[in-house]
């Protein structure tokens, strides 16, 4: 599956919506400006964004990439067609992705990460606002080639 940032079809919208941390204080992790860009897939509808955490200063920015499901266990079940609880657990909602190898502080930016969702119910509301925006213009482009 290929996943694309929010922001390359919505720069507007992403430059006013997608969160940034501005660490000035916490020696848990390197100081200096967070954002959390969504992207979501181009193929499917998995009701999942992976969040990309990007950093001056990691490695091509990269500072972690946290998986965001937000579908109930029984719409994975029929999405997926399997009970497989790995699955289900890679997919549903707030964590790492399997498979990917996370950057050195990516455990504390997924407890910020988590904090700031469940702090901020609106966040949420607006990534699934996000996603359905996203799909829409999927759906239009894969009709129009």
């Amino acid at each position: 599956m290929s996943y694309l940032a929010f922001s390359e079809h919505f720069p507007k919208t992403a430059q006013r919506e997608i969160p940034c941390l501005h660490n000035y204080d916490d020696d848990s992790f390197p100081r200096g400006e967070y954002q959390f860009e969504p992207l979501f897939c181009v193929e499917c509808d998995c009701r999942r964004a992976f969040i990309q955490v990007a950093h001056e200063g990691f490695p091509n920015n990269h500072a972690a990439t946290i998986s965001h499901g937000w579908g109930s266990r029984s719409f994975y079940i029929r999405w997926f067609g399997s009970e497989n609880q790995d699955i289900l657990d890679d997919m549903m909602g707030i964590g790492f992705p399997a498979m990917k190898r996370q950057p050195k502080f990516a455990d504390r930016l997924l407890e910020i990460y988590k904090e700031m969702v469940c702090s901020d119910p609106s966040y949420e509301k607006q990534l699934r606002q996000q996603y359905s925006k996203f799909r829409k213009k999927m759906k239009r482009l894969s009709r129009s080639a």
